[in-house]
């Protein structure tokens, strides 16, 4: 996080909701007025306490901003939160469970959102989160119906109930320090990573307790060789920036699967994707199909093969499919939940269709088998 201060021009935009901050949607001087004093009174309180906050979304008429968890200690958050009541304002707080610590059991409440008010102004702070795929993640708390009347009586809406109720998931960003019409305040120096939020955000959290009764119920392949293609398998995904299909199941690998499938829209299938993946030292074994129809490439990393079906492309960071369980079971069927460690890939799913036999004289443009490089 930088510190250095800066002028006008360059973050002016970030500072642009202080005009209409007021939750009663009054624009008079003498309000705005109000609203200035009460936003630089709650980040200079802030700075003293050492809880950085930085704009996330200005465009709305309730000021959002976000601070990061551990930048800040539980005594340096309590403090700034009996700074910002001795001021006499108002404050909510909204908790939720530690998704790190929950992979392991233990479920441990966190601060997620905070709600600073006062008669006429509306704070929303998000407490953003490091997880240990290096990315920022903010938790979402769903208000009750008499959370949700005082919020709206705020003048907090639907979208910003979005910001405050959806988990979501950013690209770590430098932060650095601002004065802007003699307001403190820091501003994302990348900044266009918030403009569009909450679009493009949202995170699904794998289900854990789900995840320990499989491994309860079906036992964890502790082989040598299981932990092999584990090893084998999270290097290529690294590789590769992907996400495994079956995340959602067991939060891990499916060790006993050999393979790791990977799908994208046919419409942002180029070509040299081929190439691409040949320089990272994952060459194309076979290729099936036509772009139009039946489409799937494989390629192989030393001895673990990735297989490519083109069906729907998701970004590593947490990206699954919104409809996670809908698209599994289109894919594996109603008993996805159970194991099978005998899987035909031409039969076994339960979306396969018989769809004819290619001629034999498309054999050589629809059927490639490629020999691989040979290995040092």
């Amino acid at each position: 996080m930088h510190h250095t201060s800066a002028t006008g021009s360059k973050h002016k935009y970030f500072l642009s909701s202080l005009e209409y901050a007021g939750h009663k949607g009054t624009k008079r001087k003498k309000e705005v007025d109000f609203a200035h004093v009460f936003i630089s009174k709650v980040l200079n309180l802030s700075f003293k306490h050492n809880v950085p906050l930085f704009l996330i979304d200005p465009k709305k008429k309730v000021l959002h901003l976000a601070t990061i968890g551990p930048l800040s200690t539980q005594m340096q958050k309590l403090a700034f939160i009996e700074a910002v009541e001795g001021e006499k304002f108002k404050l909510q707080q909204f908790s939720g469970s530690d998704p790190v610590l929950l992979q392991h059991g233990l479920n441990s409440p966190i601060p997620l959102h905070f709600i600073v008010y006062d008669e006429l102004t509306t704070i929303h702070i998000s407490v953003f989160y490091e997880r240990p795929a290096k990315f920022w993640w903010t938790g979402g708390y769903f208000p009750n119906d008499k959370e949700l009347h005082e919020l709206y009586e705020l003048g907090i809406r639907n979208d910003d109930i979005r910001l405050i109720s959806k988990p979501a998931a950013f690209d770590k960003v430098e932060i650095h320090s601002a004065a802007i019409d003699k307001v403190k305040i820091f501003v994302p120096v990348q900044q266009e990573i918030f403009q569009n939020y909450p679009k493009n955000t949202d995170f699904i959290e794998c289900n854990y307790t789900q995840a320990r009764y499989f491994h309860e119920k079906y036992g964890r392949d502790e082989s040598d060789e299981a932990e092999i293609f584990r090893s084998k398998a999270h290097k290529l995904l690294s590789k590769a920036k992907t996400l495994l299909d079956r995340f959602f199941r067991e939060c891990g690998f499916i060790s006993h699967s050999k393979d790791v499938d990977i799908g994208i829209w046919i419409k942002d299938y180029k070509p040299e994707i081929i190439s691409t993946f040949s320089t990272y030292d994952l060459p194309l074994t076979h290729s099936f199909g036509k772009v139009e129809d039946s489409f799937e490439l494989s390629f192989i990393d030393s001895d673990l093969k990735l297989d490519l079906c083109w069906t729907e492309f998701l970004e590593l960071k947490v990206r699954v499919p919104c409809q996670t369980e809908e698209y599994i079971k289109a894919n594996y069927g109603s008993k996805w939940f159970e194991p099978v460690k005998v899987w035909d890939w031409k039969n076994s799913p339960p979306n396969v269709l018989e769809n004819g036999q290619w001629p034999l004289d498309e054999w050589p443009e629809v059927i490639q088998l490629l020999p691989l490089p040979e290995q040092n």
